[in-house]
């Protein structure tokens, strides 16, 4: 199955470390952050969700060196599913195990355990009702729970539900607007008041990260490319960005074209809906590539071009813990 839209933007855009550096000045307490390095953090290797709840959930860790010495581990997990998961700590307390474990597989020396933070982002249609610590989550009465209280696991989620939070203090993120508002029936009259959010993230990313972008609009919105939508897209973007989402736009409405034809055909059908989504995650995986190490030579796109629907997802899945383009394609 083709990576989940959502996975894709967020993983895509915070693994730039300047992006990631705002989204966690964002979700962590003012107090935390002033303690933190956040401009010397690193993206952490590992993705630890379940394989059942990948279209779901996308997480990603980083290290973050602390002003007094030593590194914090944040995890951070992002639940894209409209409904509130209530047995979310119990699964940020797994997911984290997983992380200890593979950090400390990676530092077999080291003594003792870097210090975690989980945080949660949400963005489904209510606001977020569910526990957020695993205390909550135990079968027990207060009267049974108060002797063994000081032996038990303790976790407690940092939740940064964005239906809460201002639009005006998620516009250095742009990711965070667009995964806010994606379901949203306002979402084409916002789209244009997100000008400087887009231009920060042409900042921070260049025209690679523009593209993340443009791709997540195309792939989560229906109306895409109405020409109405189109002028609405390119009034949020800076002008040399036009050409792109033109380019997109054609691509789309040729392969609605070649669909078309097959109308009636159940195996054209299929085939059709099989080359849109192979020809999606193509340019995704590219963007991806050109943002993690940067322009793919010739012999490196082409292989990228001509992979199949399977090897796309493949290493669309695997790019953000690869070391090089190189043992990506032929790891």
């Amino acid at each position: 199955m083709p990576p989940n839209p959502h996975d894709l933007l967020f993983r895509g855009f915070f693994s730039q470390p300047e992006a990631a550096a705002l989204l966690l000045h964002q979700c962590l307490p003012p107090a935390l952050v002033e303690h933190l390095q956040l401009d010397a953090l690193r993206l952490a290797d590992g993705h630890f969700v379940d394989d059942a709840l990948k279209e779901h959930l996308s997480d990603l860790l980083f290290e973050v060196p602390t002003r007094a010495g030593g590194a914090f581990l944040i995890y951070v997990l992002v639940e894209h599913s409209s409904w509130v998961r209530r047995d979310m700590p119990w699964r940020m307390h797994r997911y984290a195990t997983r992380a200890w474990s593979n950090w400390e597989q990676a530092n077999p020396d080291a003594e003792g355990l870097p210090a975690l933070l989980p945080v949660v982002v949400y963005h489904g249609k209510g606001p977020w009702t569910g526990p957020t610590t695993l205390r909550e989550l135990y079968n027990l009465t207060p009267e049974a729970e108060a002797p063994v209280a000081p032996y038990l696991p303790a976790l407690r989620i940092l939740l940064q539900d964005l239906g809460e939070v201002p639009d005006a203090d998620l516009e250095p993120l742009v990711a965070l607007l667009l995964l806010k508002h994606s379901r949203q029936r306002r979402f084409w009259e916002l789209l244009p008041g997100w000008r400087l959010s887009f231009r920060r993230a042409g900042q921070l990313g260049g025209e690679p990260l523009i593209r993340l972008t443009i791709e997540y609009i195309v792939s989560v919105r229906d109306e895409y490319p109405d020409p109405h939508k189109l002028k609405l897209l390119c009034d949020a973007l800076e002008p040399e960005y036009e050409d792109t989402v033109m380019t997109m736009a054609d691509k789309l409405r040729e392969q609605g074209r070649r669909q078309g034809l097959q109308v009636g055909r159940q195996e054209g059908r299929q085939e059709g809906r099989q080359e849109g989504r192979q020809e999606g995650l193509r340019e995704a995986l590219l963007t991806l590539v050109t943002l993690r190490f940067g322009l793919p030579a010739e012999p490196q796109a082409e292989r990228i071009r001509a992979a199949s629907l399977e090897q796309l997802d493949a290493w669309t899945r695997r790019v953000l813990d690869a070391p090089s383009l190189d043992a990506l394609i032929e790891g």
